[in-house]
């Protein structure tokens, strides 16, 4: 039997600091939907604000039936001390001039990836990273304070709110932000993945979409087909539950009530292959 122990050495990890930020600019016109992305400099600060899960209370014959929780939102905050020039439309201005801009146009979506520091208690900050993708955000208006100089002079820092609207997701459920952690992966991995978010002396910086970032660095599965109805039919058929349309495999959506179950409509996902 194995005993629970805490703080081991090489365990003690921690995250630190953000760099690397890039901006995509959203593009309907390319096949990933986004322009060639564009280091932002300056930025000091990105915050992940999510929102939503909220639980609802189920209940029958005097106790707690069971809890339903709302769809989980992902938003944050930008902070920084400049922008790049790409992201002028983004925040809703629009170019009509050399140096012109009008402000109070409509707000581009956007795509942003940023980097945190992983360190340990026996690597330091050498320990690993975490790369953060963020899809289909649009920024929302802030305050901006214009001070005058005086003998404490400082930079005047800029702030965006931002929310997302999630992307359907092959298997899984819609989201718009996605983790991977290079200690996690494999070098090779990891080396694959910056090359596309940084570029290459061959190739541009682009944001890939969520399906190919499945296909590229995903688990594999085998589905089987459900001859009864489970257990848990009626309360897990949106989480754990299948249907099929061609050769992809979709969560069942969620509904009022589950859907009458039918044999062989329905699919569950097997191990890992």
């Amino acid at each position: 039997m194995a005993v629970l122990q805490w703080d081991a050495v090489g365990e003690r990890d921690y995250t630190v600091g953000i760099k690397e930020v890039v901006l995509f600019k959203s593009n309907s016109s390319k096949t990933n939907g986004y322009d060639d992305g564009v280091a932002w400099n300056g930025v000091t600060k990105v915050s992940d604000s999510p929102e939503g899960a909220e639980a609802t209370d189920l209940w029958a014959n005097d106790s707690k039936y069971g809890s339903l929780r709302s769809a989980e939102q992902f938003k944050g905050t930008i902070e920084a001390y400049t922008s790049p020039e790409e992201f002028d439309e983004c925040d809703g201005c629009a170019a009509i001039g050399d140096g012109v801009l009008m402000h109070q146009q409509n707000r581009k979506p956007f795509g942003l990836a940023y980097t945190e520091t992983v360190g340990n208690d026996t690597d330091g900050m050498d320990h690993g990273k975490i790369l953060h993708l963020v899809y289909n955000a649009t920024a929302s208006p802030t305050s901006k304070d214009h001070e005058t100089v005086n003998d404490s002079p400082n930079v005047n820092p800029l702030s965006w709110e931002f929310d997302t609207t999630p992307v359907s997701v092959t298997g899984y459920k819609p989201t718009s932000h996605l983790e991977f952690h290079s200690n996690r992966m494999s070098q090779a991995a990891w080396n694959t993945l910056i090359g596309m978010i940084h570029g290459t002396s061959n190739s541009e910086p682009t944001l890939p979409t969520i399906e190919t970032v499945l296909s590229t660095f995903g688990t594999s599965y085998t589905y089987t087909a459900l001859s009864t109805e489970p257990a848990d039919w009626e309360t897990a058929y949106y989480t754990k539950y299948y249907t099929k349309y061609g050769t992809t495999y979709s969560l069942i959506p969620r509904q009022d009530t589950a859907p009458t179950f039918v044999a062989s409509q329905y699919y569950k996902r097997d191990a890992e292959t």
